[in-house]
């Protein structure tokens, strides 16, 4: 048995970073990328758009993907699509005017 500072062995040191994980980051990430050329190239631009989207659903924590699938009908999944498209537009909108933010005319 390995033993911490403490002398115990802690939970977390078992705990890898797929252990549990966030359904939606997945295929969030996946239409960012496939559908914006600009994620490609741009790390940033690929996180800012993720996180925005990603706040905009609910968090739906699994720990593998049959998890999902197994629960679901094919309406709810395809609900679920649709939310993460809809949810990928408006952040890719946001994220495209804050940068060219509109010029007011005088």
């Amino acid at each position: 048995m390995i033993r911490n500072n403490n002398g115990y062995r802690s939970m977390s040191d078992d705990i890898d970073d797929d252990f549990i994980r966030n359904y939606y980051e997945q295929p969030v990430l996946q239409l960012i990328i496939s559908q914006h050329p600009r994620a490609r190239q741009e790390r940033s631009y690929l996180a800012d758009v993720a996180c925005i989207a990603l706040n905009q659903l609910p968090a739906k924590y699994i720990r593998h993907n049959v998890d999902m699938t197994f629960f679901l009908s094919s309406s709810e999944m395809q609900d679920i699509d649709n939310r993460i498209k809809q949810a990928v537009a408006m952040a890719v909108a946001y994220v495209e005017s804050r940068e060219n933010p509109a010029t007011e005319e005088s």
